[in-house]
């Protein structure tokens, strides 16, 4: 079985880094969160927290995700 990290909490720079070296940027905000306020990053992936669940097989599993709210 393939070792996994889970992580809390990172900074605004670990975040940085990681995006940088090839970790998937999730934006799991709900759909009005999003309206009301765009973090305006590219390459970022937006899946509804409450609709996470249901996509669970389109996050590749050998990279590092960051959740984003």
């Amino acid at each position: 079985m393939e070792s996994q990290t889970f992580v809390k909490e990172i900074c605004l720079t670990t975040t940085q880094v990681w995006v940088r070296t090839d970790a998937l940027l999730v934006d799991v905000r709900e759909k009005d969160e999003v309206a009301q306020l765009a973090f305006g990053v590219p390459n970022m992936t937006q899946i509804p927290f409450g609709e996470f669940e249901a996509h669970l097989t389109e996050i590749p599993e050998d990279r590092n995700m960051v959740m984003v709210c």
